[in-house]
């Protein structure tokens, strides 16, 4: 999944529509889009909300759930690719294959969990222990 294909399905179907900014801006008629913010989603800078997703499948006679379904499955794209880009630099960087990094990374997950939870279950062992009057403080 490319990052803009959201962005290029935006712009293919205003120009399919005949349809400049301003236009479609008129079709949208929510004072919270900006012609900046079309130009943005076709580039895929920024993405709009569900509810102008819902008011551009009306404007282009889309399926909401079609186009619904590309926006996140294009953010998904993005935030994969940035993933596999930081799994690749640490790889590099340690000079071990890219599944090692992936496996230190869930063993360090796990054991923040287990510090997380020890860290939690001491808290609650001092503020049991404190005398009645510091604890309504």
């Amino acid at each position: 999944m490319k990052y803009n294909e959201f962005g290029t399905r935006l712009a293919y179907l205003r120009r399919k529509n005949g349809l400049d900014y301003e236009a479609l801006l008129e079709k949208i008629g929510m004072k919270k889009v900006t012609s900046n913010d079309l130009r943005n989603w076709e580039r895929g800078l920024s993405h709009p909300d569900t509810d102008v997703i819902k008011r551009l499948s009306e404007i282009y006679e889309e399926p909401y759930e079609e186009l619904l379904t590309l926006h996140e499955q294009t953010i998904q794209g993005g935030v994969d690719d940035i993933h596999l880009g930081v799994i690749e630099t640490i790889s590099k960087l340690m000079g071990v294959s890219m599944y090692t990094v992936i496996v230190l990374a869930r063993i360090m997950l796990v054991l923040l969990c287990i510090i997380g939870v020890l860290y939690f279950i001491k808290s609650m062992q001092l503020v049991s222990s404190m005398p009645e009057m510091y604890k309504n403080l």
